[in-house]
C-alpha cells in the first residue's frame, strides 16, 4: 500500500465555484486512490474533471496531512449556517469553476430565438394577426 494526496473540486460553496479539497489516503495506485475520492461526500461527482491531481507522499507528509485535514472546517460543517461562521477559513481555498464557462458558452451557441419571432416572419402572419379565436 501507498500513501496519497488527491485534490479534488468539491461543492456547497456557491454555483459557479468549488473547495479545492485535499484528501489523504492509502491505495494500491493513485489510480485507485483517485477512483474512491470521486464518490466520497461533497465531491463533485458529475464533473469529469472532479480530480485536479494524484500525488504519491512519503508516510511522515501523510500523517501531517491527515492531520491538517481533520482540523478543516470545511469538513466538519453540517450545515450552511455552520459553513458561514468559518467563511473566513474556507474562503481561501474556493476557486471559481472554469467548468461552468465552456457550458455557458455551447449553449449561448445553441440558442434558439424566440417562437413570436419565428411567428412574426411567416407570411401568414398578416392574416392572423387580427385573428382573435382559437385557430
Amino acid at each position: 500500500m501507498a500513501y496519497f494526496m488527491v485534490v479534488a473540486k468539491c461543492g456547497h460553496v456557491g454555483k459557479d465555484f468549488f473547495y479545492k479539497g485535499n484528501f489523504f489516503l492509502t491505495a494500491e495506485s493513485g489510480t485507485e486512490a483517485a477512483l474512491r475520492v470521486r464518490y466520497f461526500p461533497r465531491v463533485k461527482h458529475d464533473h469529469k474533471d472532479a480530480i485536479l491531481s494524484v500525488i504519491k507522499l512519503d508516510y511522515m507528509n501523510f500523517l501531517i496531512g491527515k492531520e491538517i485535514e481533520n482540523l478543516s472546517p470545511y469538513y466538519k460543517c453540517k450545515s450552511k449556517q455552520e459553513q458561514a461562521e468559518h467563511w473566513d477559513t474556507i474562503s481561501r481555498h474556493i476557486y471559481e469553476d472554469p467548468h461552468l464557462e465552456n457550458i455557458k458558452l455551447s449553449r449561448r451557441k445553441h440558442q434558439t430565438h424566440s417562437l413570436r419571432k419565428t411567428f412574426n416572419n411567416d407570411p401568414r402572419y398578416e392574416t392572423l394577426k387580427n385573428y382573435r379565436g382559437s385557430i
